[in-house]
């Protein structure tokens, strides 16, 4: 297969504050409501339509200056739009910006091993293959002499992570032909006479960061990270690994024992999710106690390995919760490895320890 290129589908981004400055956008205010808004607004850019604005809400419950900012299809598969919409946020001075749904979606023909989507729906239905964890499903088809199965979506309409796989060539046939994402299927290998298809997550209520497990670097998904195509990849296949993950049945009683399905050849750094609420933002002392725990447990290496790795443990989740990930791999392991080498003295490790002294002077920036 195709190695994946991943594309935004829809993105709408909600935000606080008045739009009176459009920029290089024409607005048109609409004749109608919504269910939720008071005033809709569309906006163009070059004749074309742009982004749709709704504002004043309906219910008392919701913040007056809420609004919600939608981008037409035609626009997430350019380049240009990510600067128009910082503009407007930062012309309009516009607040608490947030990520309301995005779509995350990729276009192929084949899985691994030539394996056809079509096909694939079929061993699923007959239960030839088998999902990991429970989701409602549903599937789409048509029936002739054969049954030909075109859709098949996991989780239901209250779930903050939707996936669809579909066939998209039937799809822009049958519904609405798109220029630009034709445009993008000429420049890959597609072969013309087979069928595309489109796997896609839709992500909703996004409320957590990614954490990379080897730096310590958290990404928070919000507008800098969308525009940073490694980073849409990495969470693409991250959503795979957890809500499109099949295994091939067997005769074995133990699940966790059948052989897992592979579908793409594309890796990722490994990452765990953490709720923005779980991030506890961390001062100088947190800084302090994470080195001098650093010390003490390293004693610990030669007496009682187990108690040693143990406290490791206690350590790293530390360090997840204060997200001291990437300080201490940069700040306190290169200048404390020196210090492990040597006998550690409760209380009075920094002045016993020269090579200590002589490290942090030429480290002024080291902020414990």
């Amino acid at each position: 297969m195709i190695k994946s290129n991943v594309q935004i589908d829809w993105l709408s981004i909600s935000c606080l504050g008045i739009i009176k400055d459009f920029s290089n956008l024409i607005p048109k205010v609409e004749q109608f409501q919504t269910r939720q808004f008071k005033t809709v607004t569309t906006c163009y850019l070059n004749s074309f339509e742009f982004c749709t604005i709704t504002s004043e809400p309906h219910s008392s419950v919701l913040n007056e200056l809420l609004i919600i900012i939608k981008l037409y299809n035609r626009f997430l598969y350019s380049t240009e739009y990510h600067n128009i919409i910082k503009n407007l946020i930062e012309k309009n001075d516009l607040k608490k910006i947030h990520i309301s749904r995005i779509d995350l979606c990729i276009d192929f023909q084949t899985f691994e091993k030539n394996r056809k989507p079509e096909k694939f729906i079929s061993d699923f239905v007959s239960e030839r293959i088998l999902k990991v964890g429970k989701s409602k499903f549903s599937l789409h088809g048509e029936t002739n002499d054969n049954v030909e199965f075109q859709y098949i979506s996991f989780g239901s309409k209250s779930s903050n992570v939707n996936c669809y796989l579909y066939n998209k060539s039937l799809e822009m046939n049958q519904v609405k032909w798109k220029d630009w994402i034709s445009e993008k299927w000429s420049g890959l290998a597609f072969d013309k006479r087979k069928d595309i298809w489109r796997l896609e997550f839709s992500l909703k209520n996004i409320n957590y960061s990614l954490i990379q497990d080897i730096t310590g670097e958290i990404f928070k998904i919000d507008l800098d990270f969308i525009k940073i195509n490694w980073l849409l990849h990495d969470l693409f296949f991250l959503l795979v690994q957890n809500y499109f993950l099949f295994k091939q049945n067997s005769n074995d009683s133990n699940k966790s024992r059948l052989k897992p399905i592979i579908l793409f050849n594309d890796t990722i750094e490994s990452y765990h999710r953490m709720k923005l609420s779980e991030a506890i933002e961390s001062n100088r002392l947190d800084k302090y106690l994470l080195k001098r725990l650093d010390l003490m447990f390293s004693e610990l290496r030669e007496d009682d390995i187990e108690l040693y790795e143990n406290c490791e443990n206690i350590k790293e989740i530390f360090m997840k919760k204060k997200c001291l990930q990437k300080h201490y791999f940069e700040k306190i392991e290169p200048v404390t490895a020196i210090i492990k080498k040597q006998p550690y003295v409760f209380g009075n490790e920094y002045e016993n320890n020269e090579q200590f002294v002589e490290m942090y002077k030429m480290k002024p920036d080291l902020d414990f």
